[in-house]
Order: C-alpha cells, then sequence, then structure tokens
C-alpha cells in the first residue's frame, strides 16, 4: 500500500500532538509556585522509552478516511495528490464502473490528471496550480490504464501510473 502525503502528516499530527498532551499533563505553570512550596515538577524524563522496535499508536493509527470509498450505488472515490513529479494514490486497483477522481496539487508545479487506455485519452482535469483541487468522474469498463499528467514533460519525467479495473 502507497502510503500519501497526507497520511504521513496526519501521523506526524498525530505524534505532536501526543507529545503535546504529555509535556501539558506533568503540570507545573510558568511562576514559581509549584517550587515555592517544594513540590517537584515531574518531567518528561521521567517517562520510560519504548524498548521495542514496535510502531507506536500514533504511526499504526488508521486515516480517518478509506482507501476508496464506494457509495450505495457503486460508484468510488479517489482522491489522488499530483507531487513534482509523481502522483501519490492508495491504490492502483479499482472495480470497475463509475469512479471520482479528485486531484489535489500538492506541487509546485502546474498538474493536470488525464486518463488513457489503450493509447487513447478517455478524460482528463484541467490543468491546476499549487494548492488546487480539481475533480473527474469517469466511467471505467474493466481493463489496464494509465494515469499521467499531459503538462509540458511531466509524463516523461515520471508522471504516469499504471491502473487496472477489474
Amino acid at each position: 500500500m502507497t502510503h500519501s502525503r497526507t497520511q504521513h502528516r496526519r501521523a506526524a499530527a498525530a505524534l505532536a500532538c501526543a507529545a503535546a498532551l504529555t509535556l501539558s499533563a506533568c503540570g507545573g505553570s510558568d511562576d514559581d509556585a509549584g517550587t515555592a512550596t517544594g513540590g517537584t515538577t515531574p518531567t518528561v524524563e521521567e517517562e520510560a522509552p519504548p524498548t521495542s522496535a514496535e510502531p507506536t499508536e500514533a504511526e499504526t493509527t488508521e486515516p480517518e478516511t478509506t482507501e476508496t470509498e464506494t457509495d450505495e450505488a457503486g460508484a468510488q472515490e479517489v482522491t489522488i495528490a499530483a507531487v513534482d513529479f509523481d502522483y501519490e494514490l492508495p491504490t492502483t486497483e479499482f472495480s470497475a464502473g463509475e469512479l471520482t477522481i479528485e486531484l489535489v496539487n500538492e506541487g509546485e508545479a502546474s498538474h493536470n490528471i488525464v486518463v488513457e487506455q489503450d493509447g487513447e485519452d478517455i478524460a482528463s482535469t484541467d490543468v491546476i496550480s499549487s494548492g488546487e483541487t480539481a475533480t473527474l468522474t469517469v466511467d471505467l469498463e474493466p481493463g489496464e490504464y494509465v494515469f499521467y499528467c499531459s503538462v509540458a514533460n511531466h509524463r516523461a519525467l515520471g508522471m504516469e501510473v499504471q491502473v487496472t479495473v477489474t
């Protein structure tokens, strides 16, 4: 499974939140009231670090959204991140039928996504700038497809992905 940049950011944010909660739970205040009364302020060092190589809870928690979503009518939705010069998507296998692609441009350059089968372009989004989003809905039959960026030489730079529809 390919992890997206967004999933990595969510895991990092969760880890940062856990660290902040740990620090805030340590007590103490900005004034010297805790030490003036003879009390001690616990430190983070008192907490034993993990001793195994197993991932922490923040690293194993699944993101809130699924890889692809399917509505009651069987239509699928997938979010694909365009980064310089690659696509990040949760899967390269889809079921035949309607697929809605949300393209999020997380790169610096402008990008789009074109759906191609047997060398023929079937559908494409508009070219979008950094930070923008475009949506495309396409009806896919079983077979092999290529999702690629048609901007300048982006495809030649590797901005394409093989997709299987069953």
